[in-house]
């Protein structure tokens, strides 16, 4: 029924897989914001779990679920519908993702990550301020712009009274500078060890079980490659003064030395395994069911 129209398969595709990777991966997410943010002193990331669970319960790994749940779909639908344009753009109008070669797919990753940050910027601020609310009357200035928020409603209220409506694009630039190395990574990652591993010429035309683990690598490869940008914008998004990039920058490397970029990575990395194995695995496979159906 939707054979004539692509595009809508590639949003369903993407939106459900998106949606099913962000309920695997959000609990460690939670815990990489909280490690990033200048509000909390864990000693790492088993002592941050633990400190989240006794002090704040079960739920408290899932807190601002809803906004970055329907942003994952938002995402993933953008991610693979862009990167669907540019690779119809670069063959000509004449082809699709599966008649790229690996130096075409970095680029076509490049420009869908363009799309993506502009999705993403106002998701992820909401996201992370509720991440970093605590109960305690201990939480730094850095987390009490979002202290006693009752949702991401109540965030965007507060965003756009404190700042204008441009408060909820805090952190785009370095949302931007994340999101085109990181992309460009996912989806070379991904392609480049599903035809390695799987001896085929694209990813689509890899195993599952291929698929499961070119997606599960392309998680590590997109978190780790843009790591310290991402530990800005986190920061960026949670501080109550807004200041440049730069100081930022600045500031953790005067504090924490070039290690304060990468705190939490390797959770992160970890995380994003499970997660992105679940997003490739289940867009290849729901994208083939609408094609053949």
């Amino acid at each position: 029924m939707l054979d004539s129209y692509p595009a809508v398969q590639d949003t369903v595709a993407a939106s459900i897989a998106g949606m099913s990777a962000k309920i695997v991966e959000f609990p460690l997410d939670t815990i990489k914001v909280r490690l990033q943010s200048q509000s909390f002193n864990f000693k790492g990331p088993m002592d941050a779990c633990v400190q989240t669970f006794r002090n704040e319960g079960f739920f408290a790994f899932y807190q601002g679920l809803s906004a970055p749940l329907f942003g994952a779909a938002l995402e993933a639908t953008m991610l693979f519908v862009c990167y669907q344009k540019a690779a119809n753009l670069l063959t000509g109008g004449k082809g699709t993702r599966d008649d790229l070669n690996m130096g075409q797919v970095l680029v076509a990753g490049t420009l869908a990550g363009i799309g993506t940050a502009t999705v993403l910027t106002p998701v992820e601020l909401i996201k992370c301020r509720l991440q970093v609310q605590q109960e305690t009357k201990s939480v730094t200035s850095a987390a009490k712009s979002a202290a006693n928020s009752k949702g991401p409603i109540d965030v965007i209220k507060k965003a756009i009274k404190t700042d204008g409506i441009t408060g909820l694009y805090r952190g785009f630039t370095s949302t931007l500078l994340r999101e085109l190395p990181a992309n460009a990574a996912w989806f070379g990652a991904y392609e480049g060890f599903a035809r390695f591993f799987g001896s085929c010429k694209n990813a689509s035309e890899a195993p599952m079980y291929i698929q499961l683990m070119a997606g599960g690598l392309a998680g590590m490869f997109y978190w780790g490659v843009p790591y310290p940008i991402d530990t800005v914008k986190s920061e960026l998004q949670t501080m109550k003064n807004p200041e440049s990039f730069q100081k930022v920058c600045a500031r953790i490397y005067k504090n924490h030395g070039i290690k304060g970029f990468y705190k939490g990575c390797l959770l992160t990395c970890v995380r994003a395994i499970p997660g992105n194995a679940v997003i490739f695995f289940a867009y290849e496979q729901i994208l083939s069911y609408l094609q053949t159906h």
